[in-house]
């Protein structure tokens, strides 16, 4: 496996009644791509309450990163409890959908409908409205403008 993940894009998803998400086609050629096209994929929460999707070969990674950042041996418990015991692993079935757990779609307020958001590395699930309205707070900040997007980038 590469682990040369290239999640991008927001697609907008709903849950069927066994709370299914169906992946974004997109999302699923980049898995392929990185060598992880069939693995589990494990699910964790954001500090926003948002779901993180990332291939299973890869959390190990993630969480080695992470627990660099630890200062002290207590730092590195609550970590290691948070990014391992709040994981969950899920399969993807023959229709390429994943189980969202109840804690998870509970804890990040989903009901059915979503946006499956491609950053880099990994997936985040976002309630749909959360989406709508962070993309709307960023166009109203004028950020878009400071960073150059108002004119071809060269």
């Amino acid at each position: 496996m590469n682990n040369a993940f290239n999640f991008m894009g927001a697609y907008e998803a709903t849950l069927d009644v066994k709370h299914r998400l169906l992946l974004p086609v997109d999302h699923r050629r980049s898995l392929e791509q990185a060598g992880a096209g069939n693995e589990p994929l494990v699910l964790n929460m954001s500090a926003e309450d948002r779901i993180w999707v990332f291939a299973r070969s890869y959390y190990p990674q993630v969480v080695a990163k992470i627990e660099a950042k630890a200062t002290t041996d207590a730092e590195l418990a609550e970590i290691r409890y948070y990014m391992q015991g709040n994981a969950e692993l899920v399969e993807r079935d023959g229709q390429n959908r994943i189980l969202l757990p109840a804690r998870f779609r509970e804890q990040a307020g989903i009901d059915r409908d979503v946006v499956v958001v491609g950053i880099n590395d990994h997936l985040e699930i976002w309630r749909a409205d959360d989406w709508k309205g962070r993309m709307s707070g960023i166009k109203s900040s004028g950020s878009p403008k400071k960073w150059g997007l108002s004119h071809t980038l060269s």
